[in-house]
C-alpha cells in the first residue's frame, strides 16, 4: 500500500513512465484490488509497457487474475497487440555482430605484471551495467578485477532503457534456446577479451536474477574457462542442460544466495538448483538472507 502511494505520486508527475505505472498495477494486484489493477495495467501499456505475455504470468496478479474485469482487460490488450502486430508483417530476428558496453574496476594499486582474479557481473532483467558495477563499493577488499557486462537486448523500461540477456520470437522455443546459447557464448567471448587485456588467473561469474540463470548456464557450458559462479536470486534452467553437461562441470565452485522474502523468484528455485548440483557432486554453498529480490 505504501509503494502504491509512491507510484501514484510519481504517476502524477509522469504518466508516460510505463514501467512505474505497471509496478503500480502490481501493487493493486497484491492488494487484491482487481479494478485498479486492471485500470493501471491498461494505462501502463498505453504508456509504453510492451510485454503483454508477462502480464498473464506475473505472480503479482494471482489474486485478481480470474476476476471478470482483469480477464476482460487482459484479453482486450492481447487482441489489440495481435491486431497491431499483424500490420507490421512477419517478425524475424537476424544475427549480427555489435559492440556492447562493459564497465571495469581495477584494484587501486593495479600492477599489470601481477595476476588477478576476474569477477564478471551479469545484471538482472531490465538492469544496466553502470548500476551493477556499483557493487564494487560493497566489497571489503578490491584485490580483483571486476567487469560488469551489458546484456545484448534493449527494451523500454518507462523513461529508461533496460537490458535483457534473452529475447525471442513468440511461441518459438527452439529459437529461445539459440538466443540463450548465443548469450552464453557472448559472456565466454568477453571473458576471453578481458583475459587478453589483463593478467588474469581465476575467473568467476556473479549473476543476479536473469543474470544468475545465465551465470549457471555459462559456467557449466564453459567450465573450461570459469572457476566458480556466484548466484543471487536466480534459477537453474535444467531444460537447457544434460546430465553429461552437469557432470563435466562438477569441479565448479558454486555459491548461491537468496532472500527469504523474494517475491520475484521463489526461494525454492535456489533449493532446487542446489539439490541438482549436489546430485552431480558439485561443491555448493547456499546462503539465505533476510531480504527480498536483490544482491
Amino acid at each position: 500500500r505504501k509503494a502504491a502511494q509512491y507510484y501514484l505520486a510519481l504517476a502524477r508527475c509522469n504518466m508516460r513512465d510505463g514501467g512505474s505505472i505497471y509496478n503500480l498495477a502490481c501493487c493493486y494486484g497484491l492488494m487484491g484490488e482487481a479494478e485498479l489493477a486492471a485500470k493501471f495495467v491498461e494505462r501502463s501499456v498505453k504508456a509504453g509497457f510492451e510485454d503483454i505475455g508477462h502480464i498473464s504470468r506475473d505472480p503479482d496478479f494471482e489474486s485478481v487474475r480470474e476476476t471478470d474485469i482483469f480477464k476482460e482487460t487482459l484479453e482486450r490488450l492481447q487482441a489489440e497487440k495481435k491486431a497491431e502486430d499483424s500490420k507490421k508483417g512477419k517478425l524475424a530476428l537476424l544475427e549480427g555482430s555489435v559492440y556492447q558496453k562493459c564497465y571495469i574496476q581495477l584494484p587501486d594499486d593495479y600492477d599489470p605484471v601481477k595476476s588477478y582474479t576476474l569477477l564478471v557481473g551479469l545484471h538482472g532483467y531490465g538492469g544496466r551495467p553502470g548500476n551493477f558495477i556499483k557493487l564494487w563499493d560493497r566489497f571489503a577488499e578490491h584485490d580483483f578485477v571486476f567487469a560488469s557486462l551489458q546484456a545484448p537486448y534493449s527494451f523500454s523500461a518507462g523513461s529508461d532503457t533496460g537490458y535483457s540477456w534473452i529475447t525471442g520470437l513468440p511461441d518459438d522455443e527452439e529459437f529461445w534456446k539459440q538466443v540463450s546459447t548465443a548469450s552464453q557464448d557472448y559472456v565466454a567471448g568477453a571473458i576471453g577479451q578481458l583475459c587478453r587485456e589483463y593478467n588474469i588467473g581465476s575467473v568467476y561469474l556473479l549473476g543476479f536474477s536473469q543474470g544468475c540463470t545465465l551465470a549457471y548456464l555459462t559456467g557449466i557450458h564453459h567450465h573450461d574457462i570459469i572457476d566458480g559462479i556466484i548466484c543471487f536470486a536466480g534459477w537453474l534452467e535444467t531444460d537447457l542442460l544434460t546430465d553429461d553437461d552437469l557432470d563435466a562441470a562438477s569441479r565448479l565452485r558454486v555459491f548461491i544466495a537468496h532472500g527469504i522474502h523474494d517475491r520475484m523468484v521463489q526461494l525454492e528455485a535456489s533449493y532446487k538448483a542446489r539439490d541438482t548440483l549436489l546430485e552431480h557432486d558439485y561443491t555448493v554453498t547456499l546462503c539465505e538472507f533476510d531480504g527480498a529480490h536483490h544482491v
